[in-house]
């Protein structure tokens, strides 16, 4: 900093994880922009952002004169009061081998510096050691920023964000560079709720299956399981359900058509039912074979196996976008699930990252809104591979649009954040309780991210402090290719 003018001083009330400084007149603040202090015992330089900005005016307190004559309308001179006031949090300095927080609070008269691009290179440039992606840059600033996919998949990563805000876009970026620029590749599997990731397919040689490919065979299926595929979710009836499919498998029955289904299960019910409620329960197996029958008749006899998919290929999308089953995609999810940790925990030439999209849906918040009768399955799925998994090289990227749906077991065990913009309070607090970076400034920052724009933290990060970054945009995700606007004059045609 030798030679450069300060753009302020550091004013008193100073605390070791905020401060504030005063802008000296003519020099300029922005929100999110990075200074440098000097640390007040070790000389060293202390990297800081700023975290908000305001204009402060003592002749406008309220119980001087500024407010009395401003009801009438008459303006005191005194514009030479007015004060530029900034609030900044400390990132850190190193202190000669280790980046360390800073531990106490700047001196009052510190003088505050613009942090120029040399200054930031110094602290973002990753290690010589590392299985490094370029993800983006430095907001505002040509300063590139990486993700270490060995610490991506060691912790795992939490990305959310709202609708349009550039979430999905990074995934298909990060998915689509680390194929094309990383030696050896990484091996990504993307469960697809949407159907948004076709570009993928067609632009960096990945492979789409149907989630259904992967569903087990009626043989090997667990029976609570498959009676849940038949709606029967819980109670007595649920278990004579499940025993009926345990003695139709027992007896050899390959192939569970509608017919052998009603043989078993009216055979179950006659045998163990309750005399009282087995016309209820015949009624209600005849509806529900009736609706739901074809779902267990066209199970696979050879399913496709996990492990040997995502051993061929380097992107594999898992398309749950072909039907609303829900109760049996989070079946086949927690299936899809454990076989790979069990592939993972029994090979060491065995690795993988599972991007989970929408995870609301398979690993809901007890106390929020949940899908499906199954999310306990697919919940306990989760939580036991995000827990071990990561010592094992299979890692998993966390997302949704409402971090408050998701629980809080699974986004607590990410080690790193990427989040896009966010306004919900809700979901911003669940980003602050439950992950490593918990500064109530991080509100600030998710409300005013623009669009592919993400505040990301934690040990993917090779940067050491949370940093706010333009993202990479590859190809977008599959949306709809017309405007509203364009649809409706489509249609208007249309007789």
């Amino acid at each position: 900093m030798e030679g450069r003018e300060p753009i302020g001083w550091v004013i008193d009330n100073s605390a070791h994880d905020r401060f504030s400084f005063v802008v000296l007149e003519g020099k300029h603040v922005e929100f999110g922009k990075y200074y440098l202090i000097k640390h007040p015992t070790k000389g060293v330089e202390v990297l800081t952002r700023a975290i908000g900005v305001s204009y402060r005016n003592p002749e406008m307190d309220v119980e001087r004169y500024g407010p009395r004559y401003g009801k009438k309308g008459i303006r005191l001179p005194a514009a030479d009061q007015e004060i530029l006031v900034a609030d900044a949090e400390p990132l850190g300095y190193f202190d000669g081998q280790k980046f360390r927080p800073l531990e106490v609070p700047p001196a009052t008269w510190s003088p505050v510096y613009e942090a120029m691009p040399e200054d930031l290179y110094a602290f973002v440039a990753p290690a010589k050691d590392g299985y490094y992606l370029k993800i983006g840059n430095l907001r505002g600033l040509d300063i590139p920023v990486f993700l270490d996919l060995n610490g991506l998949v060691k912790g795992h990563s939490f990305v959310c964000g709202m609708t349009r805000s550039g979430k999905s876009t990074f995934v298909m970026a990060l998915a689509k560079a680390a194929r094309e620029e990383l030696d050896p590749p990484p091996h990504i599997v993307i469960f697809d709720r949407r159907g948004e990731y076709i570009p993928l397919v067609e632009k960096a040689g990945g492979k789409k299956y149907g989630y259904k490919e992967f569903t087990q065979s009626f043989s090997r299926m667990d029976p609570s399981h498959a009676a849940s595929m038949l709606g029967f979710g819980k109670g007595t009836l649920a278990e004579l359900v499940a025993s009926a499919i345990g003695r139709m498998q027992a007896d050899g029955v390959a192939k569970a058509s509608k017919e052998k289904l009603r043989e078993y299960i009216l055979s179950e019910i006659e045998a163990k039912g309750a005399a009282s409620q087995k016309k209820r329960y015949t009624v209600t197996v005849e509806d529900r074979i009736k609706m739901y029958g074809d779902v267990l008749e066209k199970l696979p006899e050879e399913p496709l196996d996990p492990v040997d998919v995502v051993r061929g290929n380097e992107i594999t999308l898992i398309d749950f976008s072909i039907d609303t089953e829900i109760d049996t995609q989070q079946l086949v999810a927690s299936d899809i699930i454990r076989s790979l940790l069990s592939e993972a925990m029994t090979n060491d030439d065995f690795g993988a990252i599972v991007a989970i999209e929408e995870v609301q849906y398979f690993a809901p918040e007890e106390s929020m809104v949940k899908y499906g009768e199954n999310w306990r399955t697919s919940l306990a799925a989760i939580t036991e591979a995000i827990s071990q998994g990561g010592g094992y090289n299979l890692g998993f990227i966390i997302m949704t649009q409402r971090p408050a749906y998701v629980a809080k077991s699974v986004i607590s065990q990410c080690n790193s954040v990427i989040s896009f913009r966010l306004m919900s309070q809700n979901d911003q607090w669940a980003i602050i309780n439950y992950t490593e970076y918990g500064s109530k400034a991080l509100a600030q920052y998710l409300a005013g991210l623009a669009d592919h724009e993400a505040f990301i933290c934690g040990i993917a990060v090779p940067t050491r402090f949370p940093v706010i970054v333009e993202t990479r945009v590859e190809c977008y995700p599959r949306k709809a290719a017309k405007t509203a606007r364009e649809t409706f004059q489509a249609m208007k045609g249309i007789k």
